[in-house]
């Protein structure tokens, strides 16, 4: 079995057939990046909890069931797996609830990725995100990847979203990861890396009359926006991407990044979310919480190295 980072931890819906998105992707993941897959279920039954008339054995039995009935699942869905020449794993966990349980499991085995499968609605341009999602975007201590439907297409391209504002301070270093990572996914699947950054600008200043108002300020616009392309291009320096494959845009970040995304056909956006706590969630809550459902295919959220989750292994 290969090492602690060498493996794709793909969660598995219990609830659902076989053929999950999560699943599909993990495995042409896999398969593309030389990883292990682990498949995992996190079940948990609350009905087993609140009826008076049922004993310890009982539970203890219909618990054991529903796992065992799980693995049994997880082996048929590996056993084709391996056949196409993967190294599957297996594991099932009755842990609630679901996200930290998932949490706990990360913790355990120490994945590259988590994949989990949310839902996208092209009609209504909006992707579905289950609390299981949202707290997993704020607690998982590894990079988490939220799948769509569909066979990842070959033309694909791998969208990292940047914040080059920072400078000497913790948040910094999140960019480099995110293009490290980025440019990682583009190597192995043979897609163009491309790279996005948006400020809003100054558009106007007040001046010392009365009554006067604001006034455009078009110097002041144009020097902002060169600060943010030296800094987007210090950013970038050690990354081989073509001049048109970097989007440096002036507006708002959960407004321009869907649509580019869209005219650049990504298959994947990688970009960063910090969260120190429940109560103090930086990106969460503004940039990340306004994009998330607005984007039209895959998304690899990516933590800071020093990110430590609340969620704790039980003693």
């Amino acid at each position: 079995m290969k090492q602690n980072g060498d493996r794709i931890l793909v969660v598995v819906n219990p609830t659902k057939p076989s053929d999950q998105a999560s699943i599909s992707r993990g495995a042409w993941l896999a398969n593309k990046f030389g990883l292990g897959l682990d498949l995992f279920i996190c079940d948990y039954q609350q009905a087993l909890t609140i009826y008076p008339f049922l004993d310890t054995i009982a539970i203890e039995q219909s618990q054991n069931t529903t796992v065992s009935e799980s693995r049994q699942g997880l082996e048929e869905i590996a056993g084709a797996l391996r056949k196409q020449g993967l190294d599957v794993e297996i594991n099932v966990a009755w842990d609630t609830p679901v996200d930290e349980g998932i949490i706990r499991h990360v913790l355990r085995t120490r994945p590259k990725f988590v994949i989990k499968e949310t839902t996208y609605y092209p009609s209504i341009g909006r992707a579905l995100f289950t609390n299981t999602d949202w707290n997993l975007v704020r607690l998982c201590p590894v990079p988490l990847w939220l799948t769509k439907s569909g066979a990842w297409d070959p033309n694909a391209t791998v969208l990292a979203s940047l914040d080059p504002t920072h400078e000497n301070d913790e948040y910094s270093e999140l960019d480099q990861q995110i293009l490290e990572l980025a440019a990682f996914v583009a190597e192995k699947s043979n897609s163009e890396l491309h790279a996005f950054h948006s400020f809003v600008p100054i558009t106007s200043i007040p001046v010392m009359q009365p009554d006067a108002g604001l006034i455009p300020d078009l110097g002041a616009r144009e020097e902002i926006r060169k600060s943010h392309a030296k800094r987007m291009d210090l950013q970038l320096k050690n990354y081989e991407i073509k001049q048109e494959n970097i989007h440096l845009m002036s507006g708002r970040p959960e407004h321009l990044l869907p649509e580019v995304a869209k005219d650049t056909n990504a298959g994947l956006i990688v970009m960063g979310s910090i969260a120190r706590n429940a109560l103090q969630r930086i990106f969460i809550g503004s940039t990340t919480e306004k994009v998330l459902h607005k984007l039209p295919c895959d998304l690899l959220v990516v933590k800071p190295e020093w990110f430590i989750t609340s969620v704790r292994l039980e003693e």
